[in-house]
């Protein structure tokens, strides 16, 4: 069966040049390029291919070999699942109701009680606690308008719009409770 990554010279070691393994053979080792998926899974653009792959999916492929069709990679790390992680011996094989399953297991679905995707801890988040308070503060002082926080933070005008009317990021302080604040 012909390998779905066909490897080029210097694939490997481009692929390996962007990731942080200071921590050691057991630790997590994180996909450091810019380029991440929304769910923050690494993306590798492999040339062969002319497309781009996921991250941990490409570091699986040369130490444990040919993922079969419809099988997934799913993480095992041990702080923790980490979608940045492309350390090989953190992963393994199973199907989409394995990966599923061990998703609920670890309490990272949004409907399992004990999910822990609220603020920062959500695999989406691209702020903080801290500068969601500091983009309300900053509009509640009127120093910055949405537009301009929105670039400041990285953020679509639309995902600011949604934060400073606490759509998202409910758990903190409002526009109106930090204004309240000052007064």
């Amino acid at each position: 069966m012909p390998s779905k990554y066909i490897l080029r010279d210097g694939d490997v070691e481009r692929f390996w040049s962007k990731v942080d393994r200071s921590g050691g053979p057991d630790a997590c080792w994180l996909w450091t390029a810019k380029s991440s998926h929304r769910f923050g899974y690494g993306k590798f653009y492999l040339s062969s291919l002319d497309n781009v792959v996921h991250a941990h999916r490409f570091a699986y492929f040369p130490a444990h070999g040919e993922i079969p069709d419809g099988m997934f990679v799913c993480h095992d790390c041990p702080d923790g699942d980490n979608p940045r992680c492309v350390n090989p011996a953190h992963m393994f094989l199973g199907t989409n109701l394995d990966n599923m399953r061990d998703r609920e297991a670890k309490g990272r679905h949004p409907h399992t009680p004990t999910w822990a995707g609220v603020g920062s801890a959500n695999p989406n988040a691209k702020m903080t606690e801290e500068q969601v308070i500091e983009a309300r503060r900053n509009y509640a002082d009127g120093g910055l308008t949405q537009t301009q926080l929105a670039q400041r933070f990285g953020i679509s005008p639309q995902m600011m719009n949604k934060i400073i009317l606490s759509r998202h990021w409910t758990h903190l302080p409002s526009v109106d409770d930090l204004r309240r604040e000052v007064s």
